[in-house]
């Protein structure tokens, strides 16, 4: 008589379910690591050393091999994905003749599950292939679950603005705190920047366009996020200042307005190496003159080719 386990929820992901299990024995001596075992090696076994005893459950997802001795526990699944053929055999072991399910999966991995009975393998064969055809099987389990929302409101300007702490000027009132600027709405003034961000309250949307044309691709400084000691992190593109040096004074004034809201002095923080920050003078580019902003320090984190890290596929 062989026993069937129940089936492993806590081994399961969210939304996995189980199509099919039957009591199998695992070749180990197939098993290599790319397959995916895990716990301690080589126990539950059978008379034949290389054999273990288990449930095999066949999910929407992968198949999964659990086995259970001496409350040790072992598991070996393989992804439906990486399955690349199936192929059912009669075979002779010390326990007697068995049908056998080899399983070749696409990353050369060769595994076998052994079945007691001839129509026990052929039902495991059948449903597994099954859902190997099946036309409409996801690309990967990831996308299998489907978000509470189409997207668009997944992100809320306003909810962002309250859940940092960001104080509102007074009532009637630009004076202290911070806003959220829809000046760049129709994302003219920057294509690549939020329709709403946001920014000190006494800094104007006329100023917010000023400043658009001194900052590379319209990136003016946007806050984005603020420490419950008030200190705040904003982010914008390099200063157009080229060989002339030259300045705006309504950056400038940003520049004020954010300070004291930090009550402190300012760090400006140039991704770029010190070279490349440089040499972008000749550009049209650079970076802050100091001499132009009061109570601020500069410094290169040297991150070499920034262009080229942003663009690189495996960050991607």
């Amino acid at each position: 008589m062989y026993l069937v386990m129940e089936s492993p929820a806590g081994a399961l992901y969210m939304g996995e379910t189980v199509h099919f299990k039957v009591h199998a024995l695992c070749d180990q001596s197939t098993l290599g690591s790319v397959a995916g075992v895990s716990g301690k090696n080589k126990v539950a076994k059978d008379e034949d050393d290389n054999v273990m005893h288990g449930t095999l459950f066949l999910t929407s997802y992968r198949l999964l091999f659990r086995s259970f001795h001496h409350q040790e526990e072992e598991l070996v699944e393989v992804h439906l994905h990486n399955i690349a053929e199936l192929a059912e055999f009669r075979v002779n072991g010390k326990l007697g003749p068995m049908s056998q399910l080899e399983v070749s999966c696409k990353n050369f991995e060769l595994i076998k599950f052994n079945f007691p009975g001839e129509a026990v393998s052929g039902d495991a064969y059948v449903k597994i292939s099954q859902i190997l055809m099946n036309k409409l099987q996801p690309a990967a389990y990831v996308f299998a679950r489907q978000p509470d929302t189409s997207g668009w409101a997944a992100y809320d300007p306003q909810a962002e603005f309250t859940r940092l702490g960001f104080k509102a000027p007074k009532s009637g009132t630009q004076i202290g705190g911070f806003r959220i600027a829809h000046v760049n709405n129709n994302y003219k003034m920057s294509p690549s920047y939020p329709s709403a961000f946001v920014v000190p309250a006494s800094v104007s949307d006329g100023e917010l366009r000023k400043i658009s044309f001194f900052r590379a691709r319209g990136r003016v400084p946007a806050v984005t996020y603020r420490h419950k000691n008030d200190a705040v992190v904003a982010r914008c593109a390099q200063p157009l200042v080229g060989l002339r040096k030259k300045r705006c004074t309504s950056d400038e004034a940003y520049m004020v307005a954010l300070r004291r809201k930090c009550k402190g002095k300012l760090l400006f923080i140039d991704c770029r190496s010190q070279t490349s920050a440089h040499s972008n003078i000749a550009l049209s580019g650079g970076f802050e003159v100091l001499d132009y902003y009061k109570n601020t320090n500069f410094m290169c984190m040297g991150i070499e080719i920034l262009n080229i890290c942003k663009s690189a596929k495996v960050l991607n």
